[in-house]
């Protein structure tokens, strides 16, 4: 097991707290003393241990006391008593209160511990192991989150020269050649400031509480998003928005992350400047298509994005704009999120026909009604 079980060892007496804490540390324990009741209580908010061995007799408070603040602080430890013959009987009520699990005379025999203490451990080492889970877990979620920011200042730092090149590359009388080049860098220059976008706000979406949605209508949404859209500099013609254009349809969100999840649906599909000559087709409707828990059908939003384009134009390198990294990058790894986040499904199939790129993606979202 790779995380040791941690012992918590309280005894006023020096000499035998220190031959516990040597004791159980060759036998593979992670030990903590405390010399009295108070020291103890003070490092149980800290270490959490999976078992206390505690002196009946403490010089400030009795082991009594402490073994009663250890089931307030740490519910899951253990404790067992150590006592003189003088104060067993005592020790024995404490037992049968079930306040400890095993009772221990001085002097100790010392064989008798080890076992009970492997004992009473056997039956923790589900907990330890999850904590030992947990524990990894945190650990490798501290590194990536380090990565992460490096990764995030690196990207900010290239994108913001990348833009400034941009800029100072710009000529009308360029040829060929560096016209590719400046197309190639445009290309980078996207991709990245999507990233940092995208990476922002897988920041966040995981903060959001179901609390906060209200019913909206979509319309609107997906008309400002359009619109944008149309700013873009792409050649883009959108099909078919009659349909939906005059309607009123409900879901149940926050209009920001509705916001976010069209307008990441739209862009992260038709990547504005490298493709050209793209068509959208769009079909929103009311079905019974999402399930609850309870196995029923439930009204829903239904969202269908059909897009056809061109293949990459020759003078931008395919490496930069392949279709499928498109598709399930991080711009699409976000939209599933916030699907997700809204208790909708999303479904994705593409294929390649006539030398078109032809995505479609439907998303079903649960349905509100605007009272």
């Amino acid at each position: 097991m790779g995380l040791k079980a941690k012992i918590l060892v309280i005894d006023d007496n020096e000499i035998i707290r220190t031959l516990l804490q040597e004791l159980l540390t060759r036998n593979g324990y992670e030990t903590f003393v405390a010399v009295d009741g108070n020291s103890a209580i003070e490092l149980l908010e800290t270490v959490k241990p999976h078992l206390a061995l505690v002196d009946l007799m403490l010089p400030d408070i009795s082991g009594i006391e402490v073994i009663k603040h250890i089931r307030n602080i740490s519910p899951s430890t253990e404790s067992i008593i150590i006592t003189g013959h003088s104060s067993y009987d005592s020790a024995k009520e404490v037992l049968s209160s079930y306040v400890a699990c095993g009772l221990l005379e001085k002097p100790i025999d010392v064989n008798k511990l080890l076992v009970t203490i492997q004992k009473i451990l056997k039956r923790h080492e589900s907990q330890i192991q999850i904590e030992e889970d947990l524990e990894e877990v945190t650990r490798i979620n501290y590194q990536l989150d380090f990565f992460n920011t490096i990764l995030y200042r690196d990207f900010k730092i290239l994108t913001k020269a990348l833009a400034e090149s941009i800029e100072l590359l710009k000529d009308d009388n360029l040829t060929e050649k560096q016209k590719r080049s400046l197309a190639i860098i445009n290309t980078i220059y996207y991709n990245n400031s999507r990233l940092i976008h995208c990476y922002k706000k897988m920041r966040k979406i995981h903060t959001i509480s179901t609390s906060e949605f209200i019913c909206l209508d979509i319309v609107p949404i997906l008309r400002q998003v359009i619109s944008a859209l149309n700013e873009a500099d792409v050649d883009c013609q959108i099909d078919q928005l009659n349909k939906f254009s005059t309607k009123e349809i409900f879901v149940l969100g926050t209009e920001k992350e509705l916001n976010e999840l069209f307008y990441e649906l739209f862009f992260s599909m038709i990547m504005p400047g490298l493709l050209n000559q793209i068509v959208i087709d769009l079909d929103l409707k009311k079905t019974n298509s999402l399930i609850n828990e309870e196995e029923q059908n439930i009204p829903t939003v239904e969202l269908k994005l059909t897009v056809e384009s061109d293949n990459t134009p020759k003078m931008i390198s395919e490496s930069l704009t392949e279709f499928e990294s498109q598709k399930y990058g991080l711009g699409f790894y976000l939209v599933k999120n916030i699907v997700d986040l809204f208790n909708g499904k999303i479904f994705l199939e593409d294929s390649k026909e006539n030398g078109k790129l032809i995505t479609t993606i439907v998303i079903f979202l649960p349905a509100c009604n605007k009272e």
